[in-house]
């Protein structure tokens, strides 16, 4: 997943982005991200169990994978010409995707053992809890703010994964938009339960215990 977010950062510091690469395999020396497959939740997600997996089997070109790009910009962005937000197209749509992508694998992951020790959210906390210039720990009450600001952005980023505008329809196994849920309610709760409620074995109920703590 971190190859293909770089090299889609490669290709926009290479002034790329909007244009058509001539080379035809270029699309499959591209990372594509299969880490999530792996342990990813959107694969596994009953709730969107019939998503085309048939990208993952075939390779395009760069042409093919900008009109793709094009045609989902156009498609997402029909409905709402009256709202001053727009989507970016181009390799931008695909780094938007594909950063947040990235962000809720650190905060769904969950080690088969129960061991968060392994979480990347977890090892931020930790360094966040170390003052700067004397290298001690900050005392406990002095860490609620900061992990409650952490708390805070982890329930926006959750509520866009259970419950997105639009579809994210550049990643490798699309993410349906909240249309999509026959009961949004439903959704937001599955996800509140499995991976925001207190004792979760996940990086968001590892901050509440601590942020407990304090």
């Amino acid at each position: 997943m971190m190859q293909h977010v770089l090299y889609l950062v490669g290709q926009l510091q290479l002034g790329e982005d909007g244009h058509v690469s001539d080379s035809l395999d270029s699309e499959d020396s591209e990372p594509r991200g299969q880490d999530w497959c792996s342990s990813g939740e959107v694969p596994s997600d009953p709730g969107i169990s019939h998503i085309n997996r048939d990208n993952s089997d075939t390779s395009t070109d760069e042409d093919a994978g900008f009109g793709e790009d094009e045609e989902a910009h156009e498609g997402r962005t029909s409905g709402y010409e009256g709202s001053d937000f727009s989507l970016p197209n181009g390799y931008w749509l695909r780094l938007s995707e594909a950063l947040f992508q990235l962000s809720m694998m650190f905060w769904t992951h969950q080690d088969p053992s129960g061991n968060m020790s392994s979480s990347a959210i977890n090892y931020y906390t930790a360094v966040m809890g170390i003052q700067q210039q004397s290298l001690t720990f900050h005392s406990a009450h002095n860490s609620t703010s900061e992990l409650a600001g952490l708390i805070w952005i982890g329930r926006l980023l959750f509520l866009e994964y259970a419950l997105p505008v639009y579809s994210y329809n550049t990643l490798v196994y699309e993410w349906p938009c909240r249309d999509h849920y026959p009961s949004q309610p439903d959704r937001l709760d599955a996800i509140r339960k499995k991976y925001l409620n207190r004792g979760c074995y996940t990086p968001f109920g590892e901050i509440i215990e601590l942020k407990a703590f304090a």
